[in-house]
């Protein structure tokens, strides 16, 4: 589950916006159109999703802005190489709690969660398609040159409260990424 703050007093940006995307990058181009950047391949295209740039990646996973060149809107992408994390007696259970993760997150709908709107697995690269809220990770103000304000921060916490609340009574219990859409990139 990823969270999201919709409503704090630093940005213009109100609760339930979108911001739609034009065409990008990789237009055309088929996942197996490589370009070699560092020792990881660079990827311009998984499944119907033009990837723009990487948004960010952490132990198992990278992050991209993406298009959907259907919906004519930017998503997030986020992708798993399940087959390089799991050994291969793991790796189909590892491939069906995937699904049943992304099934699960995908049923909720809630104001303070960002919505899933697909999954699949091209290429033995596993992913997720979101909705794409622009903002900074809460990491970055927590450093002591740039904390929050006292009530911006409580507000945060009671957003966060709130979308825990809802997702804990269906059952999906899985951590939060803590954004504010507000705060300008």
């Amino acid at each position: 589950m990823l969270f999201r703050s919709s409503n704090m007093p630093w940005g213009d940006r109100r609760r339930g916006e979108r911001r739609a995307g034009g065409s990008g990058p990789g237009q055309g181009r088929r996942a197996s159109d490589h370009v070699v950047e560092s020792e990881r391949p660079k990827i311009v295209r998984l499944g119907r999703y033009n990837l723009l740039r990487e948004l960010g990646s952490g132990a198992m996973a990278h992050v991209y802005l993406a298009e959907d060149p259907m919906m004519r809107r930017q998503v997030a992408v986020k992708t798993l190489a399940l087959a390089e994390e799991f050994a291969d007696a793991d790796l189909q259970s590892a491939r069906e709690q995937f699904v049943r993760e992304a099934q699960a997150a995908g049923r909720l709908n809630h104001p303070n969660i960002v919505a899933i709107y697909d999954f699949g697995e091209e290429n033995g690269l596993s992913y997720i398609v979101m909705e794409y809220f622009p903002g900074r990770p809460i990491t970055a103000y927590t450093v002591a040159e740039r904390l929050l304000p006292p009530q911006w921060a409580l507000e945060l916490i009671a957003q966060a409260a709130d979308a825990l609340h809802y997702a804990h009574a269906r059952e999906d219990r899985k951590s939060t990424r803590l954004n504010s859409s507000h705060m300008s990139e």
